[in-house]
């Protein structure tokens, strides 16, 4: 059995990977794997994040990140570092900071601007940058981030939804707004949005009181036709919240806070 914090946090295509156990309050050791070596070494603060056979990234923070370096296994040497502009910070997701091939790509936010950055893995340049909305949901074949997010217009009374395609590699972005009754409020965290081939699934917490406890509630949003497609109420006797959703196949799986498991089958 494994110690309390300890865990994988991060693993490659060539199964080089980290992982941690936890040593004090503050502090854990890394280990970081490949083939022919293992280095570990002490974090007191921060994270890491990412790794090949003989490098990783070190992130300052668990919340506000301003800070990432690229660290050289079993040295620990920085070989570059990026700091973020004054009053900006990366954002903290499931899937913060993306590599693909000799790049790397996260959100920045600043002023409720959000921003995605690429940056070349060899020297931390900034390669380019484009205005668009972080996401947590990654499609790792198509280089792709999609997004949900219900927004809020207090001077117009307004709510609706906003959606949010962005391409990675090509550093283009897609974005539009929803407005559909069926709606109320998404929950656009990782876990709880879940996409398969040209689909979004998404939890959509429904209009309710206490006379009134409404069913939790799911929808399918088309990422060609960029519209939500059909809306789905989990049974009465569950009138509760959406805790995961995972797609497999044909099929959308769906655990409730009450530990509900639903199964649904969907057309690809």
């Amino acid at each position: 059995m494994s110690k309390r914090g300890t865990g994988v946090l991060y693993v490659d295509a060539e199964d080089n990977f980290l992982s941690s156990t936890k040593y004090s309050v503050q502090g854990r050791n890394i280990h970081h794997f490949n083939n022919s070596r293992i280095s570990t070494f002490k974090l007191s603060n921060g994270i890491v994040y990412i790794c090949d056979k003989t490098n990783y990234l070190f992130c300052n923070s668990r919340k506000s990140v301003t800070k990432v370096r690229w660290h050289e296994c079993p040295s620990n040497n920085v070989l570059w570092e990026y700091n973020t502009p004054k009053d900006s910070y990366i954002l903290y997701l499931f899937h913060s900071i993306i590599r693909r091939n000799d790049r790397i790509y996260f959100f920045e936010e600043s002023d409720n601007i959000e921003k995605l950055k690429e940056l070349n893995i060899e020297n931390g340049v900034v390669l380019n940058e484009l205005e668009a909305i972080g996401s947590e949901i990654y499609d790792t074949e198509k280089g792709k981030t999609y997004k949900l997010k219900t927004v809020f217009r207090t001077d117009e009374k307004d709510e609706h939804l906003i959606y949010s395609i962005v391409d990675i590699e090509k550093m283009s972005s897609i974005q539009g707004e929803i407005y559909d009754e069926r709606i109320n409020y998404v929950m656009c965290s990782h876990g709880i949005q879940a996409f398969s081939e040209n689909k979004l699934f998404f939890s959509n917490i429904p209009r309710s009181t206490m006379d009134n406890l409404r069913p939790a509630n799911f929808g399918c949003f088309d990422l060609n036709r960029h519209e939500v497609v059909s809306t789905h109420d989990l049974p009465e006797s569950d009138a509760t919240d959406i805790r995961q959703m995972i797609t497999l196949g044909r099929e959308v799986y769906i655990l409730t806070s009450m530990n509900n498991l639903y199964i649904y089958e969907h057309e690809l």
